[in-house]
């Protein structure tokens, strides 16, 4: 059985989508995925949520890519070549044609480097400890224009 999930990858899209739908990503991350792509992402996300069985074995393809959550579960990273195939697909895809595109340029992409694996689990880490504190995730900006998640206290709810 395939540790990623169609729950999984229909995440990760839905959470690519909220990312390129920010203006301040395109301000620092030229690339192929504009926030046109973002409904597109969103729409094949629930696509292959509904028509994907989690025992599929194209979801092998993207172990590689996958980096264990200390707090549980598991984040599967977006390599650029999955980047250029999402902005490229075409909506009308089936969803079983859809996931044996993305998985092909998951299989065509070097595996995440030392580094970038490390800096995951540090956020991974933090954004743990943020919730274990009660904090919650709130997206932002920062001075630099570059998205952000910073944890902020849960409002208090008058009476």
């Amino acid at each position: 059985m395939p540790i990623i999930t169609p729950d999984k990858v229909a995440d990760s899209l839905r959470n690519i989508a909220a990312t390129i739908s920010q203006p301040a990503w395109h301000d620092s991350h030229p690339g192929p995925l504009t926030a046109d792509h973002a409904g597109k992402l969103r729409r094949l996300a629930d696509r292959v949520e509904h028509a994907i069985r989690a025992d599929d074995p194209r979801l092998d393809a993207f172990t590689p890519h996958t980096i264990a959550d200390p707090a549980g579960g598991h984040f599967l990273t977006t390599p650029e070549e999955a980047d250029r195939f999402l902005a490229d697909v075409p909506e009308h895809w089936s969803p079983g044609r859809f996931l044996a595109g993305l998985a092909g340029a998951y299989r065509d992409a070097p595996t995440p480097s030392e580094d970038t694996i490390a800096q995951v689990v540090r956020m991974l880490t933090v954004a743990a400890e943020q919730t274990t504190a009660g904090r919650i995730p709130q997206h932002a900006v920062n001075a630099d224009g570059q998205l952000v998640v910073r944890f902020v206290r849960r409002p208090v709810r008058g009476l």
